[in-house]
């Protein structure tokens, strides 16, 4: 699963993305960050939940 992201992004708007990632299960989601002009401390925040979703730490 790919996800791409563009613009700026305050993480609020990722939410659905990240239940359809978490919901699919596969074993690898690519977030493609490369077109987001801006990322505040909730973007980090979201992606390291991911990650610790991604290594079986607690859900999203």
């Amino acid at each position: 699963m790919e996800i791409t992201v563009r613009g700026e992004v305050d993480g609020h708007g990722l939410d659905a993305a990240w239940a359809e990632a978490a919901e699919a299960a596969l074993p690898v989601a690519v977030i493609d960050l490369s077109g987001v002009s801006f990322g505040d401390s909730a973007l980090l925040n979201l992606l390291m939940r991911a990650q610790r979703h991604h290594d079986g730490g607690p859900s999203l």
